[in-house]
């Protein structure tokens, strides 16, 4: 190793690295640990993005089931308002 290296950090996983290797040339990142810490970062990735199509997923089928509650509640509403006309209602109570 050059003795006049600096110790550097790495970018990714913050492990102290020399700055300049033997070849001369600049190194930023420490190599194996990243390239670990990488995949798992793909990996956890991949994991979020499947739970976050599922959790849309979830979210549009909880929002037909309201709807459709909604729609069946409007249904027996409307039922209801042809059962009893407001006008044969005051009818019945004036012949009261």
């Amino acid at each position: 190793m050059n003795e006049n290296a600096a110790i550097g950090i790495c970018l990714r996983c913050a492990l102290p690295i020399p700055t300049m290797g033997e070849d001369g040339l600049v190194y930023r990142f420490c190599g194996h640990r990243c390239r670990m810490l990488m995949e798992d970062w793909w990996e956890w990735r991949d994991k979020k993005a499947k739970r976050n199509v599922r959790d849309a997923q979830a979210q549009r089928e909880r929002a037909a089931r309201s709807l459709a509650r909604a729609d069946k509640l409007e249904r027996a509403a409307e039922a209801l308002r042809a059962q009893f006309h407001p006008g044969d209602v005051m009818a019945e109570l004036a012949a009261l």
